[in-house]
Protein backbone atom coordinates (compact mmCIF):
# COMPACT_ATOMS: atom_id res chain seq x y z
CA UNK A 1 0.00 0.00 0.00
CA UNK A 2 1.14 3.81 -0.61
CA UNK A 3 0.28 6.63 1.31
CA UNK A 4 -1.21 9.42 -0.28
CA UNK A 5 -1.73 13.24 2.03
CA UNK A 6 -5.11 13.69 2.92
CA UNK A 7 -4.81 17.44 2.83
CA UNK A 8 -6.32 18.99 5.94
CA UNK A 9 -8.98 16.23 6.61
CA UNK A 10 -9.36 14.20 8.83
CA UNK A 11 -8.68 10.82 7.23
CA UNK A 12 -5.72 9.21 6.12
CA UNK A 13 -5.94 7.90 2.65
CA UNK A 14 -4.58 4.27 1.71
CA UNK A 15 -4.52 3.27 -1.60
CA UNK A 16 -3.94 -0.18 -2.13
CA UNK A 17 -1.40 0.29 -5.68
CA UNK A 18 -2.58 -3.23 -7.37
CA UNK A 19 -6.43 -2.40 -7.03
CA UNK A 20 -6.31 1.16 -6.69
CA UNK A 21 -8.85 1.40 -3.84
CA UNK A 22 -8.67 3.44 -0.89
CA UNK A 23 -8.89 2.63 2.37
CA UNK A 24 -10.22 5.61 4.41
CA UNK A 25 -8.59 5.52 8.33
CA UNK A 26 -8.35 8.05 10.98
CA UNK A 27 -5.08 8.82 11.21
CA UNK A 28 -4.63 6.82 14.40
CA UNK A 29 -5.41 3.86 12.36
CA UNK A 30 -2.99 5.28 9.96
CA UNK A 31 -0.36 5.78 12.71
CA UNK A 32 -0.77 2.44 13.95
CA UNK A 33 -0.35 0.62 10.48
CA UNK A 34 2.74 3.01 9.53
CA UNK A 35 3.81 1.88 13.40
CA UNK A 36 3.52 -1.88 12.23
CA UNK A 37 6.06 -1.51 9.21
CA UNK A 38 8.13 1.03 10.67
CA UNK A 39 8.81 -1.48 13.56
CA UNK A 40 9.89 -3.88 11.05
CA UNK A 41 12.37 -1.56 9.33
CA UNK A 42 13.97 -0.83 12.53
CA UNK A 43 14.20 -4.38 13.33
CA UNK A 44 15.46 -5.20 10.18
CA UNK A 45 17.96 -2.39 9.00
CA UNK A 46 18.98 -0.49 12.85
CA UNK A 47 18.36 2.86 11.15
CA UNK A 48 19.98 5.67 13.27
CA UNK A 49 16.55 8.46 11.73
CA UNK A 50 13.54 7.45 9.93
CA UNK A 51 12.78 10.53 7.40
CA UNK A 52 8.98 10.63 6.74
CA UNK A 53 8.74 12.48 2.89
CA UNK A 54 6.49 12.91 0.30
CA UNK A 55 2.87 15.14 0.20
CA UNK A 56 2.44 12.76 3.83
CA UNK A 57 4.75 14.92 5.27
CA UNK A 58 3.10 18.08 5.00
CA UNK A 59 0.56 16.54 7.78
CA UNK A 60 3.47 14.50 9.76
CA UNK A 61 2.18 16.33 13.19
CA UNK A 62 -1.14 14.53 12.34
CA UNK A 63 0.21 10.94 12.73
CA UNK A 64 4.14 11.42 13.78
CA UNK A 65 3.19 12.13 17.76
CA UNK A 66 1.25 8.65 17.82
CA UNK A 67 4.51 6.53 17.14
CA UNK A 68 6.68 5.19 19.50
CA UNK A 69 9.98 4.15 17.67
CA UNK A 70 13.37 3.48 19.43
CA UNK A 71 14.62 4.78 16.64
CA UNK A 72 14.34 8.84 16.51
CA UNK A 73 11.61 9.61 13.25
CA UNK A 74 10.76 13.22 11.52
CA UNK A 75 9.29 14.41 8.76
CA UNK A 76 11.81 16.16 5.98
CA UNK A 77 13.06 19.36 6.92
CA UNK A 78 11.60 20.51 2.86
CA UNK A 79 8.54 18.26 3.33
CA UNK A 80 6.90 17.31 -0.44
CA UNK A 81 9.89 19.99 -1.65
CA UNK A 82 12.76 17.68 -0.78
CA UNK A 83 12.04 15.08 -4.11
CA UNK A 84 11.59 17.82 -6.27
CA UNK A 85 14.66 19.72 -5.21
CA UNK A 86 16.73 16.71 -5.48
CA UNK A 87 15.55 15.87 -8.91
CA UNK A 88 16.13 19.00 -10.24
CA UNK A 89 20.18 19.02 -8.76
CA UNK A 90 20.68 16.24 -10.61
CA UNK A 91 18.84 17.01 -14.22
CA UNK A 92 21.52 17.47 -16.57
CA UNK A 93 22.05 20.90 -17.73
CA UNK A 94 21.10 21.97 -20.97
Amino acid sequence: MASISGGTGIKAALVDISTGTRDQVSWAEYAQRLQAYLDLVQRVLWPQLIIIGGGISNVAEKFLPLIELRTPIVPAHLRNHSGIIGAAMFAPAE
